[in-house]
């Protein structure tokens, strides 16, 4: 089985400062995964960098077997990778399957198929 997700050697500098050094991760269909650390370990700056978020210094991102180093956010959220924030209310007007039929739909209108991570 090949894996969903694999970085390859990624890393990201701002400046003199390397937030990501040269990592090596991988992800098959069906696992969870955590990444963990201290503050100001680049786990943040990982996730960002796997979403699209920002671009990296160096490395592969690869998912799906396709190379998405260069590929800008908005095509990666259409492939099935996307970056949000802990809001719990963003919407609080509406109900609970509201919320969650939001972006069903952007995803459905758009073409993507669901995937398990």
């Amino acid at each position: 089985m090949m894996p969903l997700l694999t970085t390859k050697g990624l890393s990201r500098d701002f400046g003199g400062l390397r937030a990501v050094d040269r990592v090596d991760f991988s992800l098959m269909p069906g696992e969870i995964r955590a990444v963990i650390g201290p503050n100001g370990a680049g786990k943040t700056t990982f996730v960002s960098l796997v979403s699209g978020r920002i671009q990296p210094s160096a490395g592969m991102i690869v998912f799906d077997g396709a190379d998405i180093t260069n590929l800008p956010a908005y095509v990666r959220v259409r492939r099935g990778i996307a970056y949000t924030f802990q809001l719990t209310s963003v919407y609080a007007n509406l109900s609970v399957y509201a919320n969650v039929a939001l972006p069903a739909q952007l995803t459905l209108r758009h073409g993507s198929h669901s995937r398990s991570a």
